[in-house]
């Protein structure tokens, strides 16, 4: 029994030192690839194609959350910047309480430019544990998830805003991605409207 612990503890003590728990090097999600999701025009899209691009962002968003909206912008300018084909950009709609029709509103009055997908049963909310909305994961075709939270720091807490953004976490962990460097975030506090 005692040859049992320290066999667990020593293992436990390898598993901490590799970096292999989540929020280190980065936290293999390949079971994302798994998942069959739906278009606006109800064709399936299977998530394994996200492995033909070297950096996708799932985005988690809500057609009737303010920060989704205020956000839209900053989204397609993340697109804009990074459009060399190397890193795809989706939503994902979780749940059945928008209807497509809503969906296909918000897109076409603030135009995030993003693949949108629903998940209608939250396959993919519970699976990467999403929360809020707009809560960004960026995951490479690997399945590694690289990163998770917020966009920016833009907003601190509900409610709070700053007049100067000072952390671009999203953007500085797509350009370190590409470039090789070391990531900067592999996770930061999302915050935004909960998932419904």
């Amino acid at each position: 029994m005692i040859k049992k612990r320290f066999a667990n503890i020593f293992l436990c003590s390898i598993l901490l030192s590799s970096n292999c728990l989540w929020g280190q090097e980065g936290e293999h999600t390949q079971e994302v690839f798994d998942l069959v999701l739906e278009q606006l025009d109800s064709t399936k899209f299977p998530m394994s194609q996200l492995k033909e691009k070297p950096i996708s962002v799932i985005f988690f968003l809500s057609p009737e959350c303010p920060l989704c909206e205020n956000y839209s912008l900053t989204i397609r300018t993340l697109r804009e910047q990074f459009s060399d084909d190397s890193v795809a950009f989706y939503g994902i709609f979780s749940g059945k309480y928008f209807s497509r029709e809503l969906i296909q509103t918000y897109l076409a009055t603030y135009n995030p430019q993003v693949i949108p997908l629903l998940d209608p049963t939250y396959q993919t909310k519970t699976l990467l544990e999403a929360n809020v909305t707009p809560e960004a994961f960026v995951i490479d075709a690997l399945g590694t998830q690289l990163y998770r939270g917020s966009i920016d720091n833009w907003i601190p807490a509900l409610g709070k805003k700053r007049t100067v953004i000072t952390r671009h976490y999203l953007r500085d962990v797509l350009h370190a991605s590409l470039t090789g460097d070391e990531i900067p975030y592999t996770q930061t506090k999302a915050v935004g409207c909960f998932i419904e």
